[in-house]
């Protein structure tokens, strides 16, 4: 099944496994998806959150720290 959308930017949720929880966001502009990666790691701040370009990881958070 494919996804409902499709935009160049996600913002991914692991577990402190490396697994992926789930994706939380889809944007097409960058600076979007960034907020969206902070208020995510705000909300999970025991959860690496990824904000990723395809399949490319570009910035990874976990808290206020990023990695």
């Amino acid at each position: 099944m494919g996804r409902i959308f499709d935009h160049p930017y996600r913002v991914v949720r692991y577990d402190a496994h490396g697994d992926m929880i789930g994706e939380l966001a889809q944007c097409i502009h960058f600076d979007l998806a960034r907020a969206c990666q902070r208020e995510a790691a705000r909300i999970w701040p025991d959860d690496e959150v990824a904000l990723q370009h395809g399949i490319r990881v570009m910035v990874k958070m976990k808290g206020t720290e990023q990695l």
